[in-house]
């Protein structure tokens, strides 16, 4: 009967395992899509913590402002 507590305990290691594994690779993923962001980039960009984007509010620093159609580079 032993040998039923040593399986138990070792498959609840192994679960947490890969409960951290995924974790892990789910914030990988989501932050190689945020990187993709042009915002910060984008001369609209106003930085204010009231207003990011005047052209798009709503979206600004989001998932949904990758391939915005009004991304102007900024120039300096």
């Amino acid at each position: 009967m032993h040998w039923f507590y040593f399986l138990v305990a070792w498959s609840f290691v192994a679960l947490i395992a890969w409960n951290i594994w995924a974790m892990i690779r789910d914030s990988l993923r989501s932050a190689r899509k945020l990187h993709q962001v042009p915002c910060a980039k984008c001369q609209f960009f106003t930085g204010s913590h009231y207003l990011k984007c005047p052209i798009h509010p709503s979206s600004a620093l989001t998932e949904d402002a990758i391939g915005c159609s009004d991304f102007w580079p900024y120039n300096q």
